[in-house]
């Protein structure tokens, strides 16, 4: 998610859309969708505004292609606007993947993820990611993202570091990168330095970073926030014992972090509060000033702060999935999560119009067993009273 003003504002989505506001929430327009690349299955992971006209989005696809038909080759994506969001264009063929890596058994040295983008300033940015090896990659534009070019000493240096999710900086001279198994990054303006965090980054859950100082960031692992002061790192109070997924601060004192639960500090992470919300699971905050805030949670639904002392709902938009289905791709089994219990029918049928597989559940989560199915592409039909939606589904 990312704001430009209190009115102008952006979310994505893991099944590869782009949905825009222009009246602060109120309602929202879809600006890009999956099948305008033709891939298969494609997540967007991270947004970023470098002016009111000019944006980035990175993430990740699977395509098909005649050499590895419905393999599970990640390709990292970059997507870029020029006129406010309107329209959005692949940018891949602008980077220079360089070939001075050994990918060891990846298929292709393009095979990536692409997961956190961040501009430093008009000319500099970052994208943070990882190989299809799970090794941490960045590429690095000075030309405003004309050009993307991949830093190989991050991998030549350090080629145990794991993938990397998150990425923020305070000003061109001062900058994190972050992931999940201990990988740290920190930019001092010229160079990227590894650095050993010890266990306290030995988890395998959500992690964000973000700076209100130049000396200062607060680094969200897991169920666990720390402050980060001189390098010195300070776990913080919550008493939260469920896993935390996002962090966002707009000054040094006051800072948001989503969950379940809701926190909010206003004193510099001293005490940590649990806010009233409408929705209990949120996965994205930002912050665009100290009044004016918005958080995005499962089924396209958002919430918002007006006045940075409770939260209203934002109307849940038709954008997003009603049903979530993973994996995809799959191999024999299928997961299909609800918002509400409700009698619903499932359907799945063949590239030819055949019904291959139906079932029916009033349940939140349903598994599936499609053992017995071959190879290739399918369509899984949800239908419910007040609900009909398809969706592509792959078996590799």
């Amino acid at each position: 998610m990312f704001f430009i003003n209190e009115d102008t504002g952006f979310t994505i989505s893991s099944t590869g859309s782009i949905f825009k506001t222009s009246d602060g929430g109120s309602s929202w327009v879809q600006k890009y969708d999956v099948d305008s690349l033709g891939y298969y299955s494609l997540t967007f992971e991270s947004i970023c505004f470098l002016s009111v006209n000019i944006g980035f989005v990175a993430g990740y696809g699977f395509k098909t292609d005649t050499e590895f038909p419905y393999s599970n080759i990640p390709f990292g994506i970059i997507l870029k606007t020029v006129n406010g969001g309107e329209t959005w264009i692949k940018t891949n063929n602008t980077i220079n993947w360089q070939n001075e890596i050994d990918y060891g058994e990846q298929l292709s040295d393009t095979a990536s993820y692409f997961y956190s983008v961040c501009f430093v300033d008009e000319m500099q940015a970052y994208i943070c990611g990882s190989t299809s090896a799970n090794n941490a990659l960045i590429l690095e534009t000075t030309n405003g993202g004309d050009n993307w070019n991949l830093l190989v000493d991050i991998y030549n240096s350090n080629p145990e570091a794991s993938f990397l999710i998150d990425m923020s900086f305070y000003d061109s001279e001062h900058g994190a990168a972050i992931g999940s198994g201990g990988s740290f990054f920190q930019f001092d303006g010229s160079s990227w330095t590894c650095l050993d965090v010890g266990e306290i980054g030995m988890v395998e859950e959500s992690v964000e970073v973000d700076f209100v100082d130049p000396n200062i960031y607060f680094v969200q692992y897991g169920e666990q926030i720390f402050k980060v002061v001189y390098g010195v790192w300070e776990e913080q109070c919550t008493n939260i014992e469920s896993g935390l997924t996002s962090i966002d601060f707009i000054s040094p004192t006051l800072g948001y972090c989503t969950g379940p639960p809701l926190l909010r500090t206003t004193d510099g992470g001293v005490n940590w509060e649990v806010i009233d919300s409408p929705l209990f699971n949120l996965n994205s905050v930002f912050l665009v000033n100290s009044n004016v805030g918005y958080a995005v949670g499962n089924y396209g639904n958002i919430v918002k702060t007006e006045n940075a002392d409770f939260v209203v709902d934002v109307p849940q938009q038709d954008f997003q999935e009603q049903f979530i289905i993973k994996p995809n791709p799959f191999n024999n089994n299928l997961s299909i999560s609800f918002p509400e219990f409700v009698e619903t029918k499932i359907k799945i049928f063949d590239i030819t119009g055949c019904l291959v597989f139906q079932t029916e559940t009033n349940k939140l989560e349903v598994f599936i067993n499609l053992s017995e199915l071959n190879s290739g592409i399918y369509f899984l039909k949800i239908e419910s009273e007040n609900y009909t939606k398809t969706k592509r589904v792959i078996k590799i």
